[in-house]
């Protein structure tokens, strides 16, 4: 077997709970973000139902992050549950808990591309889908520049209410805290050290959407890329202790910061033992630190 295989097929040969299926960003100016996505970050554009929104992929499903300017529109994470059981279990959860949750009517599900969906929303007012069976396009994903990503890894959310926002995806949703750094925390749904961030904030929202690149050296040619093109870094080059995670990222429209990531650490999740680390060095042992970015500075990540 291949020591790099694609990330989505951690979950299948794991059985494990979910992926980070897409993002669905609200956006003031959508003719100006779509272009940063496709010629900046290159992900694919697909054709959008609606004039308001513009669709992208960054792997082999239909649609990964989804663009929209309809002012009814919500923006939100959709979470992919492996099994119809595993989503009504967590979907129970989140009823029984006495969490706001909708099941989509079938015309959503069709525009959601998936076959079943709920809304939920996190104490710290994120709205999050619960849904099965996310579309697969059928055909190869073809990046709009060469730029090495192999899919949507995962995602980094504000949190205004940290241990009710972990009691939320762990004990709700059935994921799984993997470590903590300061106040900030890392959730993991399979055997990757985590697809999900909580970085203490005082306002809720989607901070960051990292994809995945083959290696360092496509790290390294992004950030080439864009400083050759005066694009705003956040923070980079640069590595996680607790996750070995490899990064760069860059300030995007409307508040959105776009990551390329690699080396995230696989784990063993019957074996992990979740640690406690110092932001001090452990943001990045690299010794980068951030660009205008509130929550990933050490005094805020460890704020109660």
């Amino acid at each position: 077997m291949s020591p790099r295989r694609r990330f989505w097929e951690f979950g299948e040969i794991m059985s494990d709970v979910a992926e980070v299926a897409y993002l669905w960003v609200k956006t003031a100016d959508l003719t100006a973000h779509a272009a940063f996505v496709s010629d900046v970050i290159g992900l694919q554009a697909v054709a959008g139902d609606k004039d308001s929104e513009a669709g992208f992929r960054s792997d082999i499903r239909r649609r990964t992050v989804v663009l929209t300017d309809d002012p009814q529109a919500i923006g939100a994470v959709g979470l992919a549950y492996h099994t119809p059981e595993a989503l009504e279990k967590a979907a129970d959860r989140v009823r029984e808990a006495g969490r706001p949750l909708i099941e989509a009517d079938p015309e959503t599900c069709a525009r959601l591309f998936v076959r079943r969906a709920f809304r939920a929303e996190d104490p710290s007012g994120n709205p999050v889908d619960l849904v099965l069976g996310p579309h697969h396009s059928g055909r190869r994903f073809f990046p709009a520049r060469d730029n090495g990503i192999e899919g949507l890894e995962g995602i980094v959310m504000r949190s205004r209410l940290t241990a009710e926002d972990i009691r939320f995806w762990t004990v709700l949703l059935g994921f799984e805290l993997r470590d903590r750094v300061g106040e900030a925390v890392y959730i993991g749904t399979d055997a990757l050290h985590h697809r999900v961030a909580l970085f203490p904030s005082d306002r809720p929202g989607v901070l960051a959407v990292n994809f995945a690149v083959e290696d360092m050296e496509q790290v390294m040619i992004n950030q080439n890329f864009l400083k050759d093109r005066q694009i705003r870094i956040a923070q980079g080059p640069g590595r996680a202790a607790a996750s070995g995670q490899i990064f760069v990222q860059v300030h995007g429209p409307d508040g959105l910061i776009y990551g390329f990531v690699t080396g995230t650490r696989v784990i063993d999740p019957a074996r992990h033992h979740a640690k406690q680390f110092d932001p001090s060095d452990a943001l990045c042992c690299w010794g980068s630190r951030p660009n205008g970015v509130p929550e990933y500075e050490p005094e805020s990540v460890n704020k109660n």
